[in-house]
């Protein structure tokens, strides 16, 4: 008979094998656990992986707006469209960005992902800016996190922007002077 232990559980794991030469040019081989009502899991741990979602501001004519405080900064906010649960950016305020003239690229707050799937948000301006800069798109930018598993238990992400049918190269959002 053979035996084998298992071990890194909370009590060990007998498993005896006993072979029996039936004596026909056959084998008959049996196994038996001790403890026998003992349940052995398998568990698939993955590393979990994040993603940093992008936000840019352009200005068509090259003219930033103002009112008399200066520059107005543009405003962004990161909201989950599926699943219900997609998980967000945990730092405080990670699901909005402030751009302003200086400084029209931005991210939002680092997105941790511990399971495989597709996560989709949507990006949206919400600046206060007067009803005379026309922004663009209007409704907002879709977002899609596709996190993979190597089966090796490493995750890996991947940020595309816009739907389907107009894909983007870049988040922009572009603001041009009604005047």
């Amino acid at each position: 008979s053979v035996s084998a232990f298992l071990l890194n559980r909370s009590s060990d794991l007998a498993i005896t094998v006993k072979a029996v030469d039936n004596g026909n040019g056959t084998i008959t081989a049996t196994t038996t656990y001790s403890p026998s009502d003992d349940v052995i899991t398998n568990v698939y741990n993955t590393e979990p992986t994040s993603a940093k979602i992008k936000v840019q501001k352009k200005i068509a004519n090259g003219v930033w707006p103002k009112d008399e405080d200066g520059p107005i900064p543009a405003e962004f906010k990161l909201t989950r469209v599926s699943p219900s649960n997609a998980p967000m950016p945990t730092n405080t305020n990670g699901d909005t960005v402030t751009l302003r003239k200086a400084n029209t690229d931005g991210f939002f707050g680092e997105i941790a992902y511990t399971a495989k799937g597709t996560y989709k948000y949507k990006i949206t301006e919400t600046s206060t800016w007067s009803d005379r800069w026309a922004a663009t798109p209007k409704d907002g930018i879709e977002v899609t996190v596709t996190v993979t598993d190597d089966d090796q238990g490493h995750l890996t992400s991947a940020v595309a922007y816009g739907d389907e049918i107009t894909p983007r190269s870049a988040p922009a959002f572009i603001a041009r002077s009604e005047e």
